[in-house]
């Protein structure tokens, strides 16, 4: 595990201004600084229009990084944030339930996501909000499993619950509550929920529910929890960028973002990807003709996916540093104009463990080749 600072220093002389402005990039690493060894990868995400600069911080802690955010360990600068701020001290009661194999959340959760908002730099203690990976067994995913329970009695739910009072300090109210379950109840046949957040740094610390659906289901599960008003919109915008995005089949699977209150929120997020990494340009380019996107953004986007080879700060030796693109996500709303946002990030390994496993691998290769 690394710590994010380092990742954001690692990073920073590689990151494109016209993504990332020097005043950004001096508020992410403020925001980094504030955690310990923890994270897997650092993401950024950015609007794509013109004139808008702000960048907030993406942090992927992984199970085996929990240990770091549990701070049994006592990193002195987590220590005084917890002491401060009651809500990094719900973070971290989250991170040791996590940990405890008497919860079940080893299994539920592979990884969750710290999410800081630009202007969190400015807080005396950026909050972020959490967001919750959640894994689910083959039983429940399966026809046959859904038509036996209602997800209000499925141990996967429960464990939701549990896991937004845990993180918010305080059940939700009994109205979210019946919302949330509606958005279980309604996923269909072919649909998962993959995400649950809590925006502690919002006002209300609201819940957010990331579910994939078929494309075919996806304006129809949406009018089944009420939303309706930017139906056509969603439908048309669907259809849209199906060519280029990579639910092209009435079956591909489409992520659908959204707030849950007593209603679903009015503002739904659609994640647009390519099928394969060839892809992006087109659909960079489709975004650039709509004014969805500027030209030096887009070209900024696309030199960004690749490796280096860098030094962090106070490591014994090197490090290969991947540079990806995750996703962009199309938010939309009824009566509202369209955005569109980056997700892109680093993923740092150590060089020497990385020859390691690239050994490994060719070893693995010569031995299958004897065998074949």
């Amino acid at each position: 595990m690394i710590r994010p600072s380092d990742a954001v220093e690692v990073s920073e002389r590689w990151l494109p201004s016209a993504l990332v402005t020097p005043e950004a990039r001096r508020g992410i690493l403020d925001l980094a600084r504030l955690l310990p060894a923890c994270a897997e990868s650092v993401g950024f995400e950015c609007v794509l229009a013109a004139d808008v600069d702000t960048v907030d911080l993406g942090v992927a802690v992984p199970a085996c990084g929990r240990s770091a955010l549990d701070n049994r360990e006592h990193d002195p600068l987590l220590d005084r944030t917890v002491e401060l701020e009651k809500r990094w001290r719900r973070i971290v009661e989250f991170a040791r339930t996590w940990g405890d194999p008497l919860s079940g959340l080893e299994v539920r959760v592979p990884f969750i996501f710290l999410e800081f908002d630009a202007d969190g730099s400015c807080q005396p203690i950026p909050i972020p909000s959490v967001f919750v990976a959640l894994d689910w067994l083959l039983d429940e995913l399966s026809q046959q499993g859904g038509s036996r329970i209602s997800w209000g009695g499925a141990p996967g739910f429960l464990q939701v619950v549990e896991i937004l009072r845990t993180l918010r300090g305080s059940p939700l109210e009994p109205e979210v509550a019946s919302m949330l379950l509606r958005c279980f109840d309604a996923v269909p046949i072919g649909g998962v929920v993959l995400h649950v957040a809590a925006m502690l740094s919002r006002p209300g610390c609201g819940v957010r529910l990331s579910v994939s659906v078929p494309q075919k289901h996806a304006v129809p599960y949406l009018a089944e929890l009420g939303w309706r008003a930017g139906l056509r919109q969603l439908e048309s915008d669907l259809q849209r960028y199906a060519l280029v995005a990579d639910f092209d089949h009435e079956w591909s699977r489409v992520q659908l973002d959204f707030d849950v209150g007593i209603e679903v929120g009015e503002r739904i997020g659609v994640t647009l990807r390519p099928r394969s990494d060839s892809g992006w340009s087109a659909l960079l380019s489709t975004l650039v003709s709509e004014c969805l996107c500027t030209a030096a953004k887009r070209d900024a986007l696309l030199a960004w996916p690749g490796v280096s080879a860098d030094w962090p700060p106070g490591a014994q030796s090197p490090c290969v540093t991947d540079h990806y693109i995750s996703h962009l996500k199309l938010v939309c709303a009824s009566n509202q104009p369209s955005i569109v946002k980056a997700y892109f990030g680093v993923t740092p390994r150590s060089l020497h463990s990385d020859l390691r496993a690239r050994r490994s691998r060719g070893t693995e290769a010569r031995e299958c080749g004897r065998i074949a």
